[in-house]
């Protein structure tokens, strides 16, 4: 355990994030439910009062890529046709942009879940929360379905890349998240920096995601 000072200044830190992000001035729907940790996507979900049916596969078209997960916050009008899909972080809060070269992908996976669930006629909202400190901050996703077009492309170009063999570095390549930075030379630099042009080229429309705000 730590030490009881820390602890207690952990759990009120907890309770402040708990009580900004549930009480984030939000404008209610019509008749609006509201759901938490809903998954989707998951073969083996335990059926439950949920607003749709959790083990529906949800796939990318035109591959046989599939996404599952959990969203944090769900409100749903009693229509079924406004949704709005809140992620919460608990980092410092920071302007996402849309897809920030394909970095920020989780409002949008979760707005392309909803749709793929409730039907192409729902309007969403995509937003991150942060509710950490005075900084606390909402960011909507202005354009979703802009948003939504790019995702849905990205991940077909991707899949035909691999097909044809093009599993070439990109800009994440020997950065904090690489699970595989552990085998590369100590000089990362040198042995990605000079290659990633032609990467980008041999690529082609599957890094077009890279230049995306």
């Amino acid at each position: 355990m730590p030490p009881a000072l820390l602890w207690a200044l952990r759990l009120d830190e907890a309770e402040e994030m708990a009580v900004t992000a549930l009480a984030w001035p939000l404008d209610p729907y019509p008749g609006q439910v509201s759901q938490g940790e809903l998954p989707f996507g998951v073969p083996d979900a335990t059926p439950g009062n949920l607003v749709w049916d959790s083990s529906r596969p949800i796939k990318i078209p035109g591959t046989a890529l599939r996404i599952q997960g959990r969203i944090d916050r769900l409100d749903l009008a009693a229509n079924g046709r406004l949704a709005r899909v809140i992620d919460y972080k608990t980092g410092r809060p920071r302007d996402p942009g849309i897809l920030n070269g394909g970095s920020e992908l989780q409002r949008c996976l979760y707005a392309y879940a909803v749709k793929s669930l409730l039907g192409a006629g729902v309007r969403i909202e995509a937003a991150l929360l942060f509710p950490r400190g005075e900084d606390a901050d909402y960011y909507k996703l202005e354009d979703t379905e802009a948003a939504l077009h790019i995702l849905a492309a990205a991940p077909l170009h991707a899949h035909k890349s691999l097909q044809s063999g093009n599993a070439l570095p990109g800009p994440d390549t020997a950065g904090t998240n690489d699970d595989l930075a552990f085998a590369l030379p100590a000089s990362q630099g040198a042995l990605t920096d000079h290659k990633r042009t032609a990467a980008k080229e041999m690529l082609g429309e599957a890094a077009a995601i890279w230049d995306q705000e």
